[in-house]
């Protein structure tokens, strides 16, 4: 058997679990972060601008929808939704006054951390669970992860 087509089929397999389980992992740490956060959870869209505007302080909302792969104009309405609710601010540019630049309230950035904090946590709790081969696993498949991520999405890293 030729080796490209076992490396192609295993390159196949590999993907396909990848795509089944990485949301998986997702829904089940939101599951878990959100039964133990003490706010409401802000719609996933909004979450993601507000932990990108926290990243990129100061962004545009252009920026924001180019990293986010979202129309600048989705994000203008996910923009008023979270000033609406006290977690972004919008400053207009010093120079260009058709320009705003997006910044997260302290609210906001307390609130993210408080997600942070349980996010870690309960994957620690998870990975303290895993025998030392499948922590080792993970940890090596870091760097590998983070690179795919690249190759999906360029601005992500």
């Amino acid at each position: 058997m030729p080796t490209s087509s076992a490396s192609s089929r295993d390159t196949d397999r590999v993907a396909a679990e990848l795509v089944t389980v990485l949301p998986a992992l997702n829904r089940a740490l939101e599951r878990r972060v959100r039964q133990d956060f003490p706010h409401p959870k802000p719609p996933e869209g909004q979450l993601a601008l507000l932990r990108f505007v926290a990243q990129h302080e100061g962004a545009t909302v252009r920026e924001a929808a180019e990293a986010l792969l979202m129309k600048p104009n989705n994000v203008s309405a996910l923009v008023s939704q979270l000033i609406e609710a006290g977690l972004l601010e919008r400053r207009r540019d010093a120079v260009d006054k058709r320009v705003a630049h997006l910044h997260p309230t302290a609210t906001a950035r307390q609130r993210l951390a408080e997600a942070q904090r349980l996010e870690v946590g309960h994957l620690s709790h998870a990975l303290l669970a895993l025998t030392d081969g499948e922590r080792d696993a993970l940890g090596s498949a870091l760097g590998a992860l983070v690179s795919l991520t690249r190759h999906l999405h360029p601005a992500a890293g």
